[in-house]
């Protein structure tokens, strides 16, 4: 019954992620090609929908591959492309948490820190690391029986010290952005005290802090959690029999659900963002808005560096 539940999750939860991070992805790109700054935002935000995509189509693919078809050799890379992709979304949110932190809280120095030659040496290295951590341990080392019968799972690809490393990345990935959100979130809500004619756009700013630590961590702790009953404390009950069912099919599809959150917390609440997708369809009628925006904003972060905060 799991089993025809996740490819019922699959086959709907696999498109949405492919069209609600499809725009993002081409948005980033038009804001970068017009130069619109905070460039390393965009730079991260079309990484985070990059690699999302890219998750989502591996899962289709690898899901509706025929089942007669699979081998070891196929289950290990597929298994491999989706950890490596999904990895590579969770560092790039703690990448956008750091970058976030950065603005608001040292708005002076963030031009000079994070300089977009920076920006995209940091988002290589998160595609080389998720790479390495998880496509090459199960293709060099699979752990899948010879005559495998056709069903790829997570937990029987990995050896265990393969999947206490990505355990290890993950978590230290979600203490980062817990712990930069919650910088975020005080220096927002000080601002807000501060001054009351801007006291609703930090709120703005607040919630949205919030919405993101919390679709984050909420998305992706149960999967953690079970994967670490599973490793250091299972044996052969039916217990463990019914946690390592639900690390093979529910609890990815909740982490995966977070990848349907990412555009909807990074980017549609981002006026910029709403006003390039706007321009693909009436390009011409909103070349000189966004121009103008543009030009606007620079002349407030020339004056007043974090009140141009595109989160507040």
């Amino acid at each position: 019954m799991l089993q025809s539940a996740y490819y019922v999750a699959v086959a709907v939860l696999g498109p949405t992620v492919i069209v609600v991070n499809l725009p993002v992805l081409v948005t980033s790109g038009l804001l970068l090609k017009d130069g619109i700054e905070p460039r390393a935002t965009y730079i991260i935000l079309g990484n985070i929908s990059l690699a999302d995509l890219s998750t989502a189509v591996f899962l289709i693919g690898c899901a509706f591959y025929p089942a007669e078809l699979r081998d070891k050799q196929f289950c290990a890379v597929c298994v491999g492309l989706i950890v490596s992709c999904t990895l590579c979304s969770m560092l790039s949110v703690c990448l956008l948490a750091v970058e976030r932190y950065m603005y608001i809280v040292h708005g002076l120095e963030y031009g000079t820190w994070l300089r977009p030659f920076v920006v995209q040496t940091l988002v290589a290295t998160t595609w080389l690391v998720s790479f390495f951590c998880g496509l090459f341990p199960v293709v060099v080392w699979p752990q899948y029986e010879e005559s495998y019968p056709g069903s790829c799972n997570f937990i029987d690809g990995y050896r265990e010290e393969a999947i206490e490393s990505l355990m290890a990345i993950v978590s230290s990935a979600m203490i980062v952005v817990v712990v930069m959100y919650i910088i975020i979130y005080s220096t927002a809500k000080k601002a807000a005290r501060a001054s009351n004619q801007e006291a609703k756009m930090k709120m703005k700013s607040v919630f949205v802090v919030f919405l993101s630590a919390s679709a984050f961590s909420l998305a992706w702790c149960p999967l953690l959690v079970a994967v670490f009953i599973f490793v250091f404390f299972c044996d052969s009950s039916d217990f463990c029999e019914d946690l390592r069912d639900s690390i093979d099919s529910p609890l990815p599809m909740l982490g995966f659900f977070n990848s349907v959150l990412n555009p909807m917390i990074y980017a549609w609440w981002h006026r910029p963002f709403a006003d390039a997708a706007r321009r693909l369809v009436c390009a011409a009628n909103f070349r000189n808005k966004l121009r103008g925006q543009a030009v606007a904003e620079a002349q407030l972060t020339e004056e007043r560096p974090h009140q141009d905060n595109p989160f507040y």
